[in-house]
């Protein structure tokens, strides 16, 4: 039963696969992880399990229970490409792929049991996998991905399959395959180091991507007002900094809004409604602005927009058009017309070192404009 000159050395890849994946699993028991962690585990353990049966049993024996390791392969395979699918956002076809193993299954038995042929079970073992893979292609492609890790990890779909592809053509061209591969030791190390070498890459890029999207998520919640995605006062002066080292001189206007009465708000419909009043606020900034315009919540009702480059004449429509917008566009909260209205100050600076004073010289305007009757505009002459 057991394969010729087998040791337990020949037993450490799969072996190691086994107890890498089993630790992942387990892990999620304690933390929880991402999803798709659990699929590429669920993967590891049996690719595993399928290289330590074709390790251990020997090349005489092996063809009559060839369709154990070969099922577990497939399923690993399946169980691969939906990890990859899932970081992507990318839909499995678990139909197609159920119908591909139970046909692709049943002639690798037929060539392993009826009619014994090495080289037919290798073309369906490599047919197979490479389907399974590429199975949505189309759809992978067409998922836009911003991160460079994403686009690898669906690079790295296409690459396994033209590893695969090309041993199977080394085997083929160059060993002439016949059962006795199945015993050659340099075929079956090389085969195992491949497979540990591509499973630990992917472990790689999959630990990389969700240790970035932790990362970003922890500068999302450092540098963003959770309640409207606006950056926060923090992210504010980080970017200030960073426009002080790299900027020209020109003229750069602030546009300091506070909300009018916002408290009646509140206090009338509840501060769930006035959370949605601040939301509705910053979707009309955000249109009246340029996409590279910064937007901040000050804290409460109060927003300061930055506007880089910009002459007074332009910073002035800017703020007419959120004040207008404020005005016109009541927020609709369970049947009920909740209007508000803002006031506005500007001040304009040339230099980022000038950022504070300015920002000073907009809070005193904004004032003017709450004194003077509120719902107005107040700039620096």
């Amino acid at each position: 039963m057991l394969a010729e000159n087998f040791s337990l050395y020949s037993t450490l890849i799969p072996l190691f696969m086994m107890a890498f994946g089993s630790v992942i699993l387990l892990l999620w028991l304690f933390q929880p992880i991402p999803t798709y962690f659990l699929w590429y585990a669920a993967s590891t353990l049996c690719t595993g399990l399928a290289v330590l049966i074709i390790t251990v049993v020997s090349a005489q024996v092996l063809p009559t229970f060839s369709f154990i390791p070969s099922t577990l392969l497939f399923i690993s395979c399946a169980m691969f490409t939906h990890a990859i699918h899932l970081r992507l956002n990318v839909t499995t076809r678990w139909a197609f792929l159920l119908v591909l193993i139970t046909i692709a299954e049943s002639i690798y038995v037929y060539f392993s049991v009826f009619d014994e042929q090495y080289a037919q079970r290798m073309l369906v073992l490599t047919i197979t996998i490479t389907l399974i893979f590429s199975h949505n292609l189309k759809a992978l492609y067409q998922v836009k991905l911003k991160q460079k890790l994403d686009r690898l990890l669906r690079l790295s779909l296409l690459l396994l399959s033209a590893v695969i592809a090309l041993r199977t053509l080394y085997l083929f061209v160059v060993l002439q395959p016949t059962n006795q591969i199945l015993s050659n030791n340099l075929v079956a190390a090389g085969t195992q180091l491949i497979i540990l070498c591509l499973s630990l890459l992917m472990a790689g890029l999959l630990f990389h991507s969700a240790y970035q999207d932790i990362f970003q998520q922890l500068q999302k919640e450092r540098n963003l007002d959770p309640l409207t995605g606006l950056l926060n006062r923090r992210a504010l002066e980080e970017r200030l900094k960073r426009l002080k080292q790299h900027s020209r001189s020109r003229q750069n206007a602030i546009i300091l809004c506070d909300l009018d009465f916002f408290k009646q708000i509140n206090d009338q419909y509840g501060h769930k409604v006035g959370d949605v009043a601040l939301q509705h606020v910053t979707e009309i900034i955000s249109k009246a602005v340029r996409k590279y315009d910064e937007i901040c919540r000050m804290g409460g009702e109060e927003f300061l927009i930055l506007l880089q480059d910009t002459p007074l004449d332009i910073a002035i429509q800017v703020a007419e058009r959120i004040r207008s917008g404020i005005e016109t566009t009541p927020l609709i909260q369970s049947g009920q017309v909740i209007s508000m209205t803002g006031s506005f100050g500007i001040s304009f600076f040339q230099h980022f070192d000038e950022f504070s004073q300015a920002a000073q010289q907009a809070d005193l305007l904004l004032y003017q404009a709450k004194n003077l009757g509120r719902n107005q505009l107040h700039w620096q002459q």
